[in-house]
């Protein structure tokens, strides 16, 4: 009757620590989806910073264009001291690259906002992510492990593990023995 509860108690208990390895199995399948899900934050977030280079480069372009109609003007303006006319035609030129030189800053600052802004709620939404998840499947090493599994099962240290003990010395790397 002691063999067959003693049989019983350590099929259940070994019932139970497979119950928790499934449970542990089940978890690490959930970090690496976390993970990946964190890689394609990331990865959206670079196409973010490239799409954003790839917006500023264009405003520099706009900019040397700027440069360009400046000089442009400039040249205009010491041709139109001879006519009145042409100075008013340079004038109004002048005018609209100066509009769409500021329509281009704009542009430019509100790319650069958008991408920074795109990239870090990208690294911080990731990194939460991490920081909620992880420590529940931190591992705890096999010791904890055990002894959790032993809990779970309703053995404390204070009860005979119900198996024939043997005499096991303890490993020198072992800190904690």
């Amino acid at each position: 009757m002691a063999v067959a509860l003693s049989t019983q108690s350590a099929l259940l208990t070994v019932g139970r620590i497979a119950d928790l390895g499934r449970h542990l199995h089940d978890a690490l399948g959930r970090i690496d989806r976390f993970q990946t899900e964190g890689d394609g934050q990331k990865s959206r977030a670079e196409f973010e910073v490239m799409r954003a280079a790839m917006e500023s480069a264009r405003a520099e372009a706009e900019d040397e264009r700027a440069r360009s109609a400046e000089q442009l003007r400039s040249d205009v303006e010491s041709r139109a001291n001879a006519s009145e006319e042409s100075l008013k035609l340079a004038k109004e030129a002048l005018a609209e690259v100066e509009v769409q030189l500021e329509e281009l800053k704009a542009a430019k600052e509100k790319a650069d906002s958008e991408a920074s802004a795109a990239f870090e709620a990208g690294k911080s939404a990731a990194f939460k992510e991490y920081v909620d998840e992880v420590p529940k499947f931190e591992n705890r090493g096999f010791k904890h492990g055990w002894l959790k599994a032993l809990a779970a099962a309703g053995v404390t240290l204070a009860l005979p593990i119900p198996y024939e003990q043997v005499d096991v010395e303890p490993l020198e790397s072992d800190p904690e023995d």
